[in-house]
Parts: C-alpha cells; sequence; structure tokens
C-alpha cells in the first residue's frame, strides 16, 4: 500500500488535497498550521509519533493570541522572549536542532508531586502523572529563522511519554500594519483530552494566554 500517494509520494513538498496537516517521510515529519503569517514547519520524526488532520479522531487545533502594541524593534524583541520561554514549564530556549524542556506548567507540577489539590479537570489529568519522573510533558523546542537567519519564532514538538502526544504548538509575532501585533501559541494534535467538546480542552489550551500575557508585560 501507497501510503503517500495522496501527496504525490512527496509529502514534504506537496499539500495533501484532503485537508491532512502533518506527513512523515524518512524520518521528517512537516506540518502546516494554516496561520496566517507562520510558515509551515518542519522536525525530526520522535518515537511514536502519528500524523494527523482534520479527519483523525481526536484531532484539536487552537490559535491562542494576544494583541499588543509594538515598533519593528520591540516585534523582534517579543519573538526572542518567545524563543527564551518556549512553554510554560521548565524550560531552555529553544534552539535550530531542539532543545529538550519539560512543557508542564508550575501548577501542575505541584499537583503531579502531590503537592496540591486538582480544582478542574485539567488539573486531574496533572495530578494522575507519576511523580519523581523528571520531564513529565516532555517537548523539544525549535527556532524557526528566515532566508535571512533572522529569527521568526519556533514551535514546541511533544516528545514520548507526553501526556498528549503527539502535537505541535508553533509560536510567533505577526505585524498588523497599524503599529501593533498579534503574538501567537496555536497547537495542533491528535489526543482526546484537546478534542473538541471534552471538557479538558480548554483548560490545557488556555494555559498559553497567561504564557503570552507574561512575555509580552516583561518585554520592553
Amino acid at each position: 500500500m501507497n501510503m503517500y500517494a495522496y501527496v504525490g509520494n512527496d509529502p514534504l513538498n506537496r499539500t495533501d488535497p484532503t485537508g491532512r496537516e502533518c506527513a512523515s517521510q524518512g524520518g521528517t515529519t512537516k506540518c502546516d498550521l494554516h496561520v496566517p503569517g507562520l510558515q509551515p514547519i518542519s522536525f525530526a520524526t520522535p518515537r511514536g509519533w502519528r500524523d494527523f488532520g482534520p479527519g483523525t479522531q481526536g484531532r484539536h487545533f487552537y490559535d491562542k493570541t494576544r494583541t499588543t502594541t509594538a515598533d519593528t524593534g520591540c516585534s523582534q524583541r517579543l519573538v526572542g522572549a518567545m524563543a527564551n520561554d518556549p512553554t510554560p514549564g521548565r524550560d531552555r530556549p529553544a534552539s535550530a536542532a531542539g532543545t529538550l524542556n519539560d512543557a508542564t506548567p508550575p501548577g501542575a507540577r505541584a499537583l503531579a508531586e502531590g503537592a496540591a489539590a486538582p480544582t478542574s479537570p485539567a488539573e486531574a489529568l496533572a495530578s494522575t502523572m507519576a511523580p519523581g519522573m523528571g520531564a513529565i510533558s516532555p517537548v523539544k523546542s525549535y527556532t524557526t529563522t528566515d532566508a535571512q537567519g533572522n529569527l521568526t519564532g519556533g514551535f514546541n514538538v511533544t516528545q514520548p511519554g507526553h501526556p498528549l502526544h503527539p502535537g505541535v504548538v508553533q509560536f510567533g509575532v505577526v505585524p498588523n500594519g497599524n503599529g501593533t501585533v498579534t503574538m501567537h501559541f496555536a497547537g495542533e494534535g491528535a489526543n482526546v483530552l484537546q478534542a473538541p467538546g471534552m471538557p479538558t480542552a480548554e483548560p490545557l489550551n488556555n494555559v498559553w494566554i497567561g504564557h503570552m500575557r507574561d512575555i509580552d508585560e516583561r518585554t520592553p
């Protein structure tokens, strides 16, 4: 069976007419989240990864945004700040080769370690994770650049052991042409906890709203 006939045997360079948004071949995965101003991304396919698109069971998509006043210099500083703090967890700066990070938010980590009681479905999920396991939401954080090598943003890719695997979250800053820019953390994946209509979906996805606010408020 030819698994790549739907993209003319070239899933890295061609578009799937059925709307499939992530395709893998030869150890590389390419995803296009179709967010205006953000470019397609590619990365080394993690172990246990499953491709996904609009027809995939449990597939979800979200685009969390924050609009703020910014000139060109401030816009670049925002991009740099997002790359330096790519997740709401204990992280290190994203890199071209991918930096292994733990994306677990501090509150969820406290729950997982038994230091607090869950107060929401998302927190109940976190409390089921085994304590003392190191990175309980492992991701690789990558940077993206333009043809001139300028930083344009980045993305996080879930790794084996992440409770929301497989999935990606892309981040960047898009100018609006009126003295403002829009910050994006856009996510897509295939897991039932983030599927539309699930009570866990919004609490999990909305973690990026506070993360963007914190980055914006501390970036001059």
